[in-house]
């Protein structure tokens, strides 16, 4: 036997046994239940954050979603002041949003036409993925109608209405 098969060898039985020690180590420390650390994971916060007007902002101002006064005018369209329209209850999707066609997408299934989420953070991030794939620069509301975002001929009109209510909350408040 030369020395390298001899070293080969001896390798492959080192290998062996550290694989046989963790796997031992692994099924004993299941037989006492050792406590294994929370989920700190994405789907962990995506499954316990609670959609309210707050949490929206957040994760706006985390996914860097542009013009955020018209995309909460959006939201307030799609699902009233409080958050409480059936599809952003059942589906998670806040925005309205249909199915992604030609670009990357969150969505976890599509129902009637439009994107169903598992959180509506979710949603949030699908509509920033929209913004980077077709929003390029100019007026937001040009924008919208142009791609026929909604099928109501008056969306961006409603918006607006919807962002000088905004606005003149936010000075009544101050």
């Amino acid at each position: 036997m030369s020395n390298k098969q001899f070293y080969w060898g001896l390798t492959v039985m080192v290998i062996m046994f550290l694989a046989f020690f963790f796997l031992e180590m692994n099924r004993k420390a299941e037989k006492i239940n050792i406590p294994v650390k929370e989920d700190t994971s994405a789907q962990y916060i995506y499954n316990r954050t609670i959609l309210n007007w707050n949490n929206v902002r957040y994760w706006i101002k985390v996914f860097k979603i542009q013009h955020r006064e018209i995309v909460c005018a959006q939201i307030i369209q799609e699902c009233g002041w409080k958050l409480d329209s059936k599809r952003a209850i059942q589906n998670g999707n806040i925005l309205g949003l249909k199915k992604a066609y030609n670009r990357l997408t969150t969505a976890d299934y599509i129902r009637d036409g439009h994107s169903g989420y598992s959180s509506f953070i979710r949603c949030l991030k699908d509509y920033q993925l929209f913004q980077e794939a077709n929003y390029k620069a100019g007026s937001y509301y040009e924008f919208l109608e142009k791609i026929h975002y909604a099928e109501d001929s008056t969306y961006t009109q409603k918006l607006r209405s919807i962002v000088r209510k905004i606005e003149c909350r936010c000075k009544n408040s101050e």
